[in-house]
């Protein structure tokens, strides 16, 4: 499996979707049927405090796993977030992992970046 780095734009206490795709060292879509995907945010990867944001493919609302038989889907997930996810935090720059651990039990981190959470200019009641 490939880690990858992403940085993803989001404005705090909005709704998100994410498309990713898992890929191999070749660039292939990788298997993910029988997989847990995981995804945590924390302000700095040393922190040892728990994650800010975590989320896991256990609830679909969260990761859905997209159709693994078909081949334009190999591979891809929608990672979901909602207003409650952020609202709280301070806007700025936040480190998340992906991790995926696929049915044989391999264990590896597919994505790695930067969340830049920027402040809403309009606040609604």
């Amino acid at each position: 499996m490939s880690c990858s780095s992403l940085t993803l734009s989001l404005v705090r206490g909005e709704s998100a979707r994410y498309l990713v795709t898992i890929t191999d060292e070749d660039g292939v879509p990788v298997d993910l049927t029988g997989a847990t995907i995981y995804w945590r945010v924390k302000a700095m990867a040393t922190d040892a405090d728990p994650a800010l944001i975590a989320k896991s493919s256990a609830d679909v609302a969260e990761i859905a796993i997209l159709d693994q038989t078909d081949d334009e889907l190999l591979g891809k997930l929608e990672l979901y977030l909602v207003p409650a996810d952020t609202a709280s935090l301070t806007p700025g720059s936040f480190v998340f992992e992906l991790r995926a651990v696929l049915a044989d039990s391999t264990n590896q981190a597919a994505a790695r970046g930067v969340l830049l959470l920027e402040r809403e200019v309009v606040t609604l009641p």
